[in-house]
């Protein structure tokens, strides 16, 4: 039995839906509408819906979700369905809404190395190789992407970009209230962060990820009852 049909079996039985339903990016909250793993919907901001592609560093958090992750959505008989971990589904259905498609982002980003469990994190790292094609990518270096449910992980983040994609110092207590008032509406805070390492770096290493670390944003999922 393929592994892709083993995985849909199992999202037939457990039939757990997770969707996003909130973005942090840059001090800025978002909301995000749809139904279920469809990848039909939009992004609001103070309830005026937006083009994600003019804030890219929101562009670049669905970016991150969509990339750091070892997932697929489906569809099977018109019904689009979670081949693994639903909260990375619910990440690339976001991504999907936004309009990014993650075969031509691994075109400019390939994958080069992939850590599917960081120990006391409860997340994923990935590494990925910079082709200087777009703009935004004119820099040549390798990127890591790493996401996680725990909000220790902040403890290694020395800055976080703003919705123009660049560097500013961070702002803890604004993240820390915002991961509590998530949790408070019953999303889950999945926490996207990234570093810039050498394009010498082909493998990934644990110790690279505890400092240096770039908050992207926050992705808020929420379980579909």
């Amino acid at each position: 039995m393929q592994l892709d049909t083993l995985y849909l079996r199992q999202s037939e039985l457990i039939q757990t839906q997770k969707i996003v339903q909130a973005i942090f990016v840059g001090g800025q909250s978002f909301s995000v509408s749809g139904e279920g793993y469809s990848p039909h919907g939009n992004i609001y901001c103070d309830r005026q819906q937006i083009d994600p592609w003019l804030f890219p560093g929101l562009e670049e958090c669905l970016i991150a979700g969509l990339l750091c992750n070892n997932s697929k959505l489906v569809k099977k008989e018109k019904k689009w369905m979670a081949v693994g971990d639903p909260n990375e589904v619910a990440m690339i259905t976001l991504a999907y809404k936004a309009g990014l498609e993650r075969s031509q982002l691994l075109e400019a980003m390939p994958l080069l190395d992939i850590i599917i469990s960081m120990d006391g994190f409860s997340g994923v790292v990935t590494l990925h190789k910079v082709i200087p094609i777009l703009k935004r990518n004119s820099k040549h270096h390798h990127v890591m992407y790493g996401r996680s449910l725990v909000d220790k992980v902040l403890a290694h983040c020395e800055w976080m970009t703003n919705l123009n994609g660049q560097k500013m110092w961070i702002n803890l207590p604004e993240i820390e209230q915002t991961i509590a008032d998530m949790k408070n509406k019953g999303l889950d805070p999945i926490i996207l962060t990234k570093k810039y390492v050498p394009p010498t770096y082909d493998n990934l290493s644990l110790l690279d990820f505890h400092s240096g670390l770039i908050f992207m944003g926050i992705q808020g999922v929420m379980e579909l009852k």
